[in-house]
């Protein structure tokens, strides 16, 4: 099959301005704001304020991660069917922003009308803001092969994506400040939701009317089948390394992240500075990930991938070694690992757009609206094994909550944290291997 051109039309390789980048960026700081909170608070919330037992709110955040996982593939599907004057993922960011901001702010209220029809009101709240999540999240990832079809653009805006990302993830982790200012803390969650609601949805906005889409597909004016869709996605063995990579280095993130407060606190004995290394490796991560958009161009994205794979790799092993017996040392490599980390999903978001370029090439069909959302859906599946499998594998430690830890329990905390990090990372340095040879140019050889 011949390729499609797909650069047929110059404004497609257009050099994207500042105020873009910065624009696209602030759509992510908007969206992962809200994400932020909904990850760092909502249990809390539900347990601490609206008085649900824990056992009811885990089943309520499980039943309605897997009804959102099973609609995430059509809310693709849905987007790569649609065809407006705005574009095929615009739209949403325009209908969506308000509807998200809304329900961001209902999930915060704290009703009294009794038991059950408190039950039924998180449930519902909480499952229409996660559609309303998707609805927002696969579009906005996705607009990054729709603005540019220039593969150093998209590692530029894909920096920017990240960046803005972090900073929205920091700023929620902050939050509990501003709430502690109220004296009843169900006024202080619907305040601080008040305002993040209203926020988010202007930067979506924002991202919405700053923000042009130049390229366009070739068979805009056909529907496409889910059954073709389907058949697009097997044949595309650059999405399915990806898809795999994707979904190894989310359930290592989300198992590293959820067991360092536990390594902090226990192993270091210093949950004092958990904070404060939160906010010192967040800051040096976004310095990093600004300014090497082009670097990943310039050497390549496979080799840039298995360079950041080997960084994080050197610190897992370094705290590993370390222990605890100098706590400076094992703070540097934690950030290294950190760092590495960050990296990997870096190279691996910049690899994305390029996914759907290998499908229209092989099959002269375009399909971001279902590649992204299955990027979508492999985040979550990911979040909901990383925080099983952490819970499973502290059960296997010994470990005794608030309590005094054996030295088998330690060592768990230790391999936990550092150990399974590594091995999942060097498994996806191998899986690496397997994606489609490029050019020079980082283009996918024939």
């Amino acid at each position: 099959m011949e390729a499609p051109n797909l650069h047929n039309n110059l404004q497609q390789l257009e050099n994207i301005k500042f105020r873009e980048k910065l624009s696209y960026g602030l759509g992510f700081f908007g969206l992962n704001s809200i994400q932020g909170m909904i990850m760092y608070f909502l249990v809390f919330f539900y347990t601490d304020v609206a008085g649900l037992p824990a056992s009811i709110a885990g089943t309520i955040l499980l039943v309605t991660r897997l009804i959102d996982a099973a609609i995430t593939p059509f809310i693709g599907y849905k987007m790569d069917n649609t065809y407006t004057k705005w574009g095929k993922f615009r739209p949403y960011l325009l209908y969506g922003a308000v509807p998200l901001g809304v329900i961001f702010i209902l999930i915060f209220v704290n009703p009294d009308i009794g038991h059950t029809g408190n039950i039924i009101f998180i449930f519902s709240t909480y499952l229409i803001l996660s559609i309303l999540l998707s609805v927002i999240g696969i579009p906005l990832t996705g607009l990054n092969t729709m603005i540019t079809a220039d593969p150093k653009q998209r590692a530029s805006l894909t920096a920017f994506m990240l960046i803005f990302t972090s900073l929205g993830y920091l700023l929620a982790s902050q939050l509990m400040v501003f709430i502690g200012f109220f004296e009843n803390p169900s006024t202080g969650f619907f305040v601080t939701a008040l305002i993040l609601g209203i926020m988010a949805a202007f930067f979506i906005w924002f991202c919405f009317y700053n923000t042009k889409e130049r390229v366009v597909a070739q068979q805009e004016s056909e529907k496409i089948m889910l059954k073709e869709m389907l058949l697009v996605i097997v044949r595309n063995r650059a999405l399915l390394v990806v898809t795999l990579i994707m979904l190894l280095i989310s359930i290592t993130l989300n198992i590293r992240l959820g067991a360092l407060i536990y390594y902090f606190t226990y192993n270091l004995n210093a949950v004092e500075l958990f904070a404060v290394f939160n906010l010192i490796y967040t800051l040096i991560t976004i310095l990093v990930q600004f300014g090497i958009g082009e670097t990943i161009t310039r050497i390549g994205k496979t080799k840039m991938y298995k360079a950041s794979a080997i960084i994080c790799s050197i610190g897992f092993l370094g705290a590993f070694f370390i222990g605890s017996s100098n706590i400076t040392l094992a703070l540097i490599f934690t950030t290294i690992g950190n760092i590495g980390m960050d990296l990997l999903f870096l190279c691996i978001w910049t690899m994305v757009p390029d996914t759907v370029d290998y499908g229209e090439w092989k099959t002269g069909r375009r399909s971001e609206g279902m590649i992204y959302s299955i990027q979508a859906l492999s985040g979550k599946v990911a979040g909901a094994l990383g925080g099983a499998m952490l819970g499973w594998l502290l059960a296997t430690t010994g470990y005794n909550p608030n309590g005094t830890q054996t030295r088998q329990a330690l060592d768990g905390i230790m391999h936990i944290t550092n150990t399974i990090p590594f091995v999942l990372t060097i498994l996806t340095l191998g899986i690496m291997f397997l994606y489609p040879s490029l050019n020079e140019n980082n283009r996918f050889k024939k």
